[in-house]
């Protein structure tokens, strides 16, 4: 997320259901600077108050037996995109079986080009009635790479 205090795209909104509840992240250095600390200086914000709010009963989904299919993607992106555009646009376009979307790495340097980064994502699929197969994974690693370049002009880092 963009928040002023923190440093550009090493911070992130905390959310609960729909509410943002808070935000964490490295504070932006001319922030540390002027309360007088040195180094990176995490900090978090967080309304206690939407915590305790009723959200009624919780809903317990039987796991899947079935073994999933776990795939990484990386895209490129101009640095001012947050990476929860990237997540967001992939978590849409990878549908029904989308288990989980995590970011496992974030990269700037020459390899991506000046002023791009690279935001690399772990996916894991899983049907809960059968072994999904690398023929019925494939177009939705294609729907994600195109979902996630047309929501955030993104270009995939290597191939399907």
């Amino acid at each position: 997320s963009a928040h002023p205090s923190f440093h550009p795209g090493r911070c992130a909104e905390i959310v609960v259901g729909d509410a943002v509840i808070g935000a964490v992240g490295e504070i932006h250095p001319s922030v540390a600077d002027a309360f007088g600390l040195t180094g990176r200086v995490i900090a978090c914000e967080v309304d206690l108050a939407e915590l305790l709010i009723e959200r009624g009963p919780w809903q317990f989904r039987t796991p899947s037996t079935y073994p999933p299919i776990i795939f990484d993607l990386s895209f490129a992106v101009d640095e001012d995109v947050p990476a929860s555009d990237v997540i967001d646009a992939a978590t849409k376009a990878a549908g029904p079986w989308c288990e989980s979307v995590s970011v496992f790495d974030v990269f700037a340097g020459d390899a991506v080009g000046e002023g791009r980064t690279s935001i690399a994502l772990t996916f894991t699929l899983r049907a809960p009635d059968r072994t999904l197969t690398d023929d019925e994974a494939a177009p939705v690693r294609k729907a994600i790479s195109e979902a996630v370049s047309a929501a955030t002009g993104a270009v995939l880092r290597g191939k399907l």
